[in-house]
């Protein structure tokens, strides 16, 4: 990789199976040599149905410090299929993280915002 020294940052699902992935879409997508991955369990619905919860809050508070700290390009917001976090249906869970997006714009409204959607082969697919 013939980056520049530079950060992205994801929010994204524990769940360590995914994860590998999401950091190799993210880091080519950002063109980005390091990923600031900011991990809860079911991030998407946390954003999504308690967007000021305690849990939301510290989501914000990690995201922000990335933002700020490390200068990040861009943010990267995922979910995926079959997750403990945020066990709803596919259709249900690509709405959340819609929403979640929305949440993140109000508080980090400069900041370019994609998202991620990892099914079940791990693959991260871009969502609108």
């Amino acid at each position: 990789m013939s980056f520049e020294k530079r950060y992205c940052t994801t929010v994204c699902c524990i769940d360590g199976k995914i994860v590998p992935s999401v950091i190799h879409f993210v880091k080519e997508y950002f063109q980005s040599e390091y990923v600031d991955v900011i991990t809860e369990a079911g991030p998407a619905g946390i954003l999504s149905d308690h967007p000021d919860s305690v849990a939301a809050e510290q989501i914000y508070s990690r995201v922000e410090l990335s933002l700020e700290k490390h200068e990040s390009v861009g943010l990267a917001m995922v979910a995926h299929g079959r997750c403990l976090g945020n066990p709803k249906k596919d259709t249900v869970q690509l709405d959340d993280l819609r929403t979640s997006r929305d949440e993140l714009k109000l508080r980090f409204p400069d900041t370019d915002i994609i998202l991620l959607w990892v099914p079940s082969d791990e693959t991260p697919v871009l969502v609108d």
